[in-house]
């Protein structure tokens, strides 16, 4: 039955590859075959080469994060994929497609969530979330925690509107960041003590990660046990 009503709505509504046009899906099997995932992790705070995306230890504080993980590279289809959702097309139902081959990558890398961790999107400023009308972080979000059955907290607020990251450099990338996010006081004890996952579509310097992550250590007696951050797509060519 699910299938019969997958090939109805395909003839209703044809999906056309992004790339090239196939009519088959938004990325079609043969395109999909060239999505390059992530197969080497730099540590978010000194670049260097990390195991699996976990912080060197000797460069983890009270405020960063213990890992982070992404599972494209931001590049052909994805690339395309990614801007069509947020910017062009605004295809939503390409972010299903996405998150669902994202999870097989890092079930094939073994990550594991526990029932009881807790999903955190990046927040949207005011102003870019009236023009667009939808938070793209919390829509990946919400599909990360149906996929683990786990629950999303909107634990951070943006406190200010912010140039979009993708203009900068990495200095200027880190400034824009800087103080911009804030934690919700009355999702502190929900958060007390749980491992936590910060949620993000693209990652390249890390900025906008870190600063998200540090407002969540600074908590203090009520900050989460472990802060993990997870994105689909990894900008490693833009990282200047």
């Amino acid at each position: 039955m699910e299938n019969l009503l997958r090939a109805l709505e395909l003839c209703v509504f044809p999906k056309h590859c992004l790339l090239c046009g196939a009519n088959e899906n938004y990325i079609c099997h043969a395109c999909e075959g060239g999505i390059r995932y992530v197969l080497t992790y730099s540590c978010v705070i000194c670049k260097g080469p990390c195991f699996d995306g976990f912080i060197h230890t000797n460069c983890t504080s009270a405020q960063t994060p213990n890992r982070f993980l992404a599972a494209f590279e931001y590049k052909g289809v994805i690339k395309e994929a990614l801007i069509s959702a947020k910017y062009k097309k605004k295809i939503f139902d390409l972010y299903g497609l996405l998150v669902d081959l994202a999870c097989e990558y890092f079930e094939s890398i073994g990550l594991e969530i526990g029932a009881d961790a807790i999903i955190v999107p990046i927040p949207s400023g005011k102003r870019k979330y009236k023009k667009r009308t939808f938070n793209h972080a919390l829509i990946i979000a919400n599909l990360f925690a149906k996929k683990y059955g786990v629950k999303v907290v909107p634990a951070l607020i943006k406190l200010k509107d912010t140039p979009s990251q993708s203009l900068l450099n990495r200095k200027e990338r880190k400034r824009n960041v800087k103080g911009v996010f804030a934690a919700v006081p009355r999702f502190a004890q929900e958060i007390k003590g749980k491992d936590i996952v910060v949620i993000d579509d693209i990652v390249t310097t890390g900025a906008t990660m870190l600063s998200a992550c540090k407002e969540l250590r600074k908590l203090g007696k009520n900050a989460p046990r472990y802060v993990y951050g997870i994105s689909l797509a990894y900008d490693s060519l833009n990282r200047k």
